[in-house]
């Protein structure tokens, strides 16, 4: 059994890496096992956006909020890809498989935020910016507000504001966009928590089924699972 503060590694020999380098399951195990990396850096960004006040921590927390959903929706469908191949095992059913069925989650994935994934969060495109400036509304806007002089407490709120429009579609006020963006957080974190555990879950299952052993680092025992 492995105790809480023990660190322990899943190795793999040169030979087994050679032996795997074409196998389509493994190359999937390693493509989700990078988004379990990259949606654990978003969640804890987003957790210590919290802590953060004026300026700063609304540019954290929103643009936490992209990224978050973004990373999800290359998840879901990086699982729906998965689901052929891995659904015979029990650690599918119970995780991604249900995660993929689960209608609390749906939303976060629609076709209108594709933009906003696409071509507002890991590409900017100003064309797509071009679009919404045309369809928003006449009224007075923050270009860019701050808190003193460090570059990093500044907050460049109408591109934002432009962004989370493509993501929840028109709303009629900005109170109304706060509100709407006050709704989707709490969803996208207990989706990603969610996704992380299940993921995490099925890779451990999967590298077991394989054949690889978990070791205690500095230890040369195994340690059982």
């Amino acid at each position: 059994m492995i105790s809480d503060n023990c660190e322990w590694r899943i190795g793999c020999s040169g030979a087994q890496l050679d032996r795997l380098r074409t196998v389509r399951r493994f190359h999937q195990i390693l493509a989700l096992a990078r988004l379990i990396n990259a949606l654990g850096f978003s969640q804890i960004s987003t957790v210590h956006a919290n802590d953060l006040v004026g300026p700063a921590g609304t540019r954290q927390r929103i643009n936490g909020f992209f990224l978050l959903n973004a990373l999800l929706f290359e998840g879901f469908r990086l699982a729906q890809g998965m689901a052929k191949e891995f659904r015979t095992p029990a650690a599918w059913g119970s995780g991604l498989g249900a995660i993929l069925k689960d209608p609390r989650f749906s939303d976060l994935f629609s076709e209108h935020r594709k933009p906003a994934r696409d071509k507002l969060t890991f590409h900017i495109d100003d064309a797509e910016i071009a679009r919404l400036i045309s369809e928003f509304p006449t009224d007075d806007v923050t270009l860019v507000c701050g808190r003193g002089p460090a570059v990093r407490d500044t907050y460049d709120d109408l591109s934002d504001v432009l962004a989370f429009h493509a993501v929840v579609g028109p709303v009629p006020s900005h109170a109304a966009l706060n509100c709407r963006f006050a709704g989707l957080l709490p969803v996208a974190r207990d989706m990603a928590i969610a996704f992380v555990e299940a993921a995490e879950g099925l890779v451990l299952a999967i590298l077991k089924d394989m054949g690889f052993k978990s070791e205690v680092m500095g230890n040369q025992s195994k340690a059982e699972e």
